[in-house]
Order: structure tokens, then sequence, then C-alpha cells
């Protein structure tokens, strides 16, 4: 349970979320267990072992809708449809260019 509570840090490395978050950028998230629309996530890509950081566009029991702020260079639900709330790994709480 404590493990939960701790912050991870993972490296974006494309540009699916500009302006918002630079390629190369860094994002330190937190476990949350409620997602808003609007929040940016880290996620496990739902068909490779990729994780993803994408913006929160719609969510309900089924699943989390998820979408990328560069939309000419994002793979997201778009493609892929909802992923589970399993699949959220944490929401981003800060950015480091």
């Amino acid at each position: 349970m404590f493990a939960d509570m701790l912050p991870s840090i993972f490296k974006v490395k494309d540009r699916s979320m500009l302006p918002s978050i630079p390629e190369n950028s860094y994002v330190l998230t937190m476990k949350r267990k409620e997602l808003k629309i609007g929040d940016v996530v880290v996620a496990m890509h739902p068909y490779n072992n990729m994780k993803i950081v994408k913006r929160v566009a719609l969510c309900d029991e089924n699943g989390i809708f998820l979408i990328g702020d560069n939309l000419d260079e994002s793979t997201d639900s778009r493609t892929f449809g909802q992923i589970s709330h399993t699949g959220i790994l944490g929401k981003v709480v800060f950015v480091v260019n």
C-alpha cells in the first residue's frame, strides 16, 4: 500500500504532448484513484509494452479515453480505443523540461 503513495518518474520520448510537454522532458507521477477530464496521465499502451503520456478526454466505469495534445503526432484512443483503469500508472503532477 505504501508503494502506491510513492512518486514515479518517466521520460517523455515523443512529441505527442506538444506544446504542453516537450520531447525529452521528465514527468513526475502520483497514483490517483480519481481522474477527471483534462488530467495528464502515464499509462500502459494496450497493445505493446510501452508507457505513454496522454490527456484524459473521457473516463467512465468502462475505461478511459486518452488523447495526445499534438493530434498529428499522437497514437492514442482514437486508434486503440479506451484503456482499462488498471492501465493507468499515475497522474502527472510535475514536468521538468
